[in-house]
């Protein structure tokens, strides 16, 4: 099912859609990108880069002098990120990567960029074990994931209407709550920085958009989707938005 989810950026688009419109706190891409402490001739290797978003939104900000290699498991994705990466003044490189069989030398890297990637991986000691390898000495490895409370209104109000997501990872797996002791077994200093936001949800489709990217992993098909959106849509009437929570923060380890 993860395959399915991944195959190309068409359901990872559908949900940085709704974070996009309607966070209370709409700069996550520049507040991860004041998070970076890289050397002004760093080389940075990103895994799971989907489909580029994050540095469409802010390579004109990246210095000169950064080597960028940007990474993904999915073909697709990393064809979305050269699309979305086409005119922005920067040089990137592109490859198919796996974060458990990292296939570049040890101490290649400045910075290892993996966000909300983590809780995808089979096997986290192994991704681990090549990050550390991968980067060079002092070099720091940044990995922005989710709370356990992340969503939590539209994961209930998903639950009671039988198309609640049942994705093929456990995104508990590797949260802020639990991802700072996993970090620690591999590395001598580990922090967290968590992200004050929200979403105030005022219009139907675009979160009716973001629960179809989910359908390859729901129960109870278009009848419950039915359901969800005419919920969404009483909710609107009634409050004028729809609050939901988020849940997010950016762990740095070296």
């Amino acid at each position: 099912m993860l395959e399915r989810q991944y195959v190309d950026a068409s359901n990872l688009d559908a949900r940085i859609r709704l974070h996009a419109r309607f966070s209370t706190n709409p700069g996550w891409y520049e507040w991860l990108f004041t998070h970076y402490r890289i050397p002004s001739k760093g080389r940075i290797l990103e895994l799971g880069c989907g489909s580029g978003q994050f540095w469409r939104e802010l390579g004109t900000r990246v210095p000169d002098g950064w080597e960028i290699m940007l990474t993904d498991l999915s073909p697709g994705m990393l064809e979305s990120a050269k699309r979305n990466l086409e005119d922005v003044p920067r040089s990137f490189r592109f490859q198919q990567v796996d974060i458990q069989a990292i296939p570049f030398d040890s101490g290649s890297f400045d910075a290892v960029i993996a966000h909300h990637l983590l809780y995808h991986v089979a096997n986290r000691n192994r991704a681990f074990a090549e990050v550390r390898r991968v980067l060079r000495a002092r070099g720091q490895f940044y990995a922005a994931t989710n709370g356990e409370w992340h969503l939590l209104e539209l994961d209930q109000a998903l639950e009671r209407h039988g198309i609640r997501s049942e994705f093929a990872w456990d995104a508990y797996s590797f949260s802020l709550q639990s991802g700072g002791p996993q970090l620690s077994e591999w590395f001598d200093w580990v922090t967290v920085d968590l992200y004050d936001d929200a979403l105030e949800v005022s219009e139907v489709e675009p979160l009716v958009d973001y629960v179809r990217s989910l359908r390859p992993g729901t129960e109870g098909g278009d009848v419950g989707l039915r359901r969800f959106e005419e919920w969404a849509k009483q909710q609107l009437a009634a409050n004028g938005s729809i609050h939901i929570t988020k849940s997010s923060g950016l762990f740095t380890a070296s």
